[in-house]
């Protein structure tokens, strides 16, 4: 649970401009999982075991979309 914790933080942070991702994920000692990860992609027992944190990220990633288009869409009214 920590780890999808985490994974939504990194991944809110690839979206906000101005917000390094890479340093939010080496203030959660999560940087060498993310190497790990993009390094060896096709190891599937890599992957396995960083499903949370991948998964995380992803849903991260899609709430900070919602969140970046919904205040954009208020910035124009």
């Amino acid at each position: 649970m920590k780890r999808l914790l985490i994974g939504i933080i990194i991944g809110i942070s690839y979206v906000i401009p101005g917000v390094c991702s890479v340093t939010t994920a080496k203030s959660f000692n999560a940087y060498e999982n993310l190497l790990e990860i993009f390094s060896n992609f096709y190891n599937l027992r890599i992957i396995k075991r960083n499903i949370l944190l991948i998964t995380g990220i992803i849903i991260g990633i899609l709430i900070g979309l919602i969140m970046f288009i919904a205040l954009s869409d208020n910035l124009w009214i």
